[in-house]
């Protein structure tokens, strides 16, 4: 069944990857495959850890995903193929949205003509004890 649906994502990657060595050339293919693969272990190594086990115990669903989707697309990226690339870093968006729409933003609402109380503090103790 995975061979079924391997083969036409395998032909259809080949197709794109020899389109975009005709297009833009060899060595550019070769940089961008180098630099997935470094952007794709950084996200691997950096991008779930501590953040997807820390929204794992809060339980909040769409950090985990958020986190998830970094991971993900980082073992993407280590892949190589244009196609495998284009969808890394379209779930890179995706997290990158899902992750700041649940992060609270916090607001100074500090005003100018807010009191200050200024208290003095007078130590009543004897000197003995100090």
């Amino acid at each position: 069944m995975l061979k079924i649906l391997l083969l036409p994502y395998l032909i259809f990657e080949c197709i794109c990857t020899i389109v975009f060595i005709i297009n833009v050339g060899f060595l550019w293919y070769l940089l961008e495959a180098f630099l997935s693969l470094m952007l794709g272990s950084y996200l691997v190594i950096h991008g779930g850890g501590f953040g997807l086990y820390s929204n794992m115990q809060k339980a909040n669903f769409a950090g985990i995903f958020g986190s998830f989707g970094f991971v993900f697309s980082g073992f993407l990226l280590i892949l190589p193929g244009i196609l495998c690339d284009i969808l890394a870093v379209l779930i890179i968006i995706f997290s990158v949205f899902l992750t700041k729409k649940n992060t609270p933003s916090y607001t100074n609402d500090f005003s100018a003509d807010d009191e200050i109380i200024d208290v003095e503090i007078i130590d009543e103790r004897p000197n003995n004890l100090k």
